[in-house]
């Protein structure tokens, strides 16, 4: 595949190989000038569960997981870029917390009694400075966001249309619209007179391939919002990560008794995105 960029024409940066029971076997990375493969990841798999990451480039372990009884990921550990994520999970496999190597709190959520998210608290990177991001979601229309940088709080009303955020609207009054592809991914943000904010595009499992303009927006791939300060999309019952494009727990629902990947519940999409 290919997509313009300027006047450089990118070729595929991607291409994967399948196990026969469906499961990602290797993830081939390529130059984007001359297609050749740079580096190539190696999955290991424990019931489904990536457990290890070997990287051609960069040795084996590049990335090792470690999940609870119920196959919950609780540990993640980048050994290519020196750090790790500790994940809490409640008695509905939820995640509550994640902290950094240091035991650093990097996000907390909560939840109502059906599942729903109802409160992040996080720290995230915000026009290149850390700040702590507070956002509450009082119904599945709208969720309000404020935002600690500097010592200054500012404020986003967001707007959502069956759990997924539309629109935007911050205390100057300024609007953002959200509008998606083909595969309900935010593609482009636009403002109330149509002038573009922010262009996105992504690589097959949810990888940003393309972002240009305001790099803030959350909501991206599946227009699912991505948790900056873990990497997670947060698809409402679960959170998936885009770079080893499985979910952080198992389907609680076996999606077809009869099809092999219905029992794969880790996978994205039967591994057919």
């Amino acid at each position: 595949m290919g997509i313009a960029d300027g006047n450089l024409s990118r070729r595929f940066q991607q291409s994967f190989v399948y196990a026969k029971n469906g499961n990602l076997s290797s993830k081939r990375f390529h130059d984007p000038l001359s297609g050749s493969v740079q580096d190539v990841w190696s999955y290991q798999y424990t019931n489904h569960q990536v457990t290890n990451i070997d990287s051609s480039r960069s040795g084996a372990d590049a990335l090792v997981m470690q999940y609870d009884a119920n196959g919950n990921l609780t540990r993640q550990r980048d050994n290519v870029k020196d750090l790790t994520k500790r994940i809490s999970i409640d008695s509905q496999d939820r995640i509550t917390q994640i902290q950094d190597g240091n035991n650093a709190i990097l996000g907390s959520y909560w939840y109502d009694e059906s599942g729903f998210r109802i409160r992040k608290s996080s720290l995230e990177p915000k026009n290149n400075v850390f700040s702590n991001v507070e956002i509450l979601y009082p119904s599945k229309f709208f969720g309000l966001e404020f935002i600690e940088s500097e010592n200054v709080i500012s404020s986003v009303n967001n707007v959502y249309l069956n759990g997924v955020r539309i629109a935007a609207l911050n205390e100057a009054g300024a609007l953002a619209y959200y509008l998606t592809d083909q595969v309900d991914s935010v593609s482009t943000v636009l403002d109330d007179e149509g002038n573009t904010l922010s262009l996105m595009q992504y690589l097959p499992y949810g990888e940003t391939f393309v972002q240009r303009g305001d790099l803030n927006f959350s909501p991206k791939f599946n227009s699912q919002e991505l948790d900056r300060e873990s990497g997670f999309y947060f698809f409402n019952a679960r959170f998936y990560d885009p770079g080893i494009a499985r979910f952080t727990s198992a389907d609680s629902v076996i999606d077809g008794e009869s099809d092999t990947q219905g029992w794969n519940r880790f996978s994205y999409v039967k591994g057919n995105p």
